[in-house]
């Protein structure tokens, strides 16, 4: 038995969540060893949401004590708790709240995950996975800064050469503190793996060139890193190892990305490459070996501010090596409307939770 006093007003908050209204569709775990159910969250970092800036320009409409972390922060553990999820893929997660509070519910019974954050550069946020024990072992994990390992990796060289001569581009790609993390995962009681990719883009609006170069960038780490990964670990039958790449791509559906992932192929007249014309990219076509798809498919919107509202936020899977069992509905835009847009008292970020159900293998 304890008792405390609290040190400010303590206030009710609404009576019903529009996340709660998700989780009818995740009330329980998944059971099947081959079926598991992944999360991708922008999460907004308080480093953004706790400023001026914010207050006036970003999210006027939002009011002052629901901006607080430790309001926010409350809803978010809330929400990714009654997920029942077994892979969390979260995107602008503060350093502190990643080790004080995440870390600390998460990775404690019953939910038994473990958490791996991987910062962006000096700042104090990044991206990080969470997954859960009792289903996955972790065999490897690879954190890569994308902007400074674009020139220095042998990899990545026949793509850098055809750029590099732009100065501008190669600048302002190099300058860029985008970070993929990327880890390996054996699915216990099967002989299934897979390679996880989570990663949040360069968000500016001319940048649509700079995007699809990090995308083709980080789909060739991954791609060695795949072929890595069979060698070490004997995997014998390639369909037994798949690709989820997930996380804020501040790309709309419209844009480069999308068809990359989902058509593994870009041509060299594309309209992205134009998007800067200081830093046009001129004799670049982009091709990637896995054919992937969106396994929330093209939601209306899964960002929604005042200022612009969008599809941004993916779960891009391997086609050949999952099957889609679920997509939990999307808030209503009324719902989303309620408080002029979020973040609001009832949605702790300017994003929304994207939530699949995922079969390794066909359901008959």
């Amino acid at each position: 038995m304890a008792e405390e006093i609290s040190k400010c007003v303590v206030q009710a908050g609404p009576d019903l969540f529009p996340f709660q209204m998700r989780q009818r569709h995740t009330a329980n775990l998944l059971s099947e060893p081959s079926h598991f159910r992944v999360v991708t969250y922008n999460i907004l970092a308080d480093l953004y949401a706790d400023s001026e800036y914010s207050r006036q320009t970003l999210f006027p409409y939002c009011s002052r004590q629901s901006l607080l972390t430790d309001y926010r922060k409350q809803l978010l553990i809330k929400e990714l708790i009654g997920y029942n999820a077994d892979l969390i893929c979260l995107q602008e997660v503060d350093q502190k709240i990643f080790d004080v509070d995440f870390k600390n519910v998460l990775e404690m019974p019953p939910h038994n995950f473990y958490g791996m954050m991987a910062p962006k550069g000096t700042c104090t946020e990044g991206v990080s996975v969470f997954f859960r024990r009792s289903r996955f072992d972790l065999l490897g994990s690879h954190v890569l800064h994308l902007g400074n390992s674009i020139p220095a990796l042998p990899i990545f060289e026949p793509l850098w050469n055809k750029i590099k001569t732009n100065e501008k581009l190669a600048a302002r790609i190099c300058n860029r503190s985008t970070t993929l993390q990327i880890c390996l995962l054996k699915v216990k009681k099967t002989d299934k793996y897979m390679l996880v990719a989570n990663t949040h883009l360069y968000f500016h609006p001319d940048a649509d060139h700079i995007r699809l170069l990090q995308i083709g960038f980080a789909l060739t780490y991954i791609e060695y890193l795949h072929k890595q990964s069979v060698k070490e670990h004997n995997i014998t039958d390639p369909q037994n190892i798949g690709l989820i790449f997930c996380g804020d791509f501040n790309s709309v559906p419209d844009c480069g990305i999308y068809k990359l992932m989902t058509e593994q192929f870009v041509d060299k007249q594309f309209s992205d490459w134009c998007s800067n014309p200081d830093e046009a990219v001129v004799d670049v076509e982009l091709a990637q070996p896995f054919k992937m798809f969106s396994a929330c498919g093209k939601p209306r919107y899964t960002n929604y501010t005042a200022l612009f509202s969008g599809c941004l936020d993916y779960i891009f899977c391997q086609q050949d090596r999952f099957e889609l069992l679920q997509c939990v509905p999307f808030p209503t835009e009324e719902q989303l409307t309620a408080h002029t847009a979020i973040p609001s008292i009832c949605f702790p970020s300017d994003h929304i939770a994207l939530v699949a159900d995922l079969s390794f293998e066909p359901v008959s």
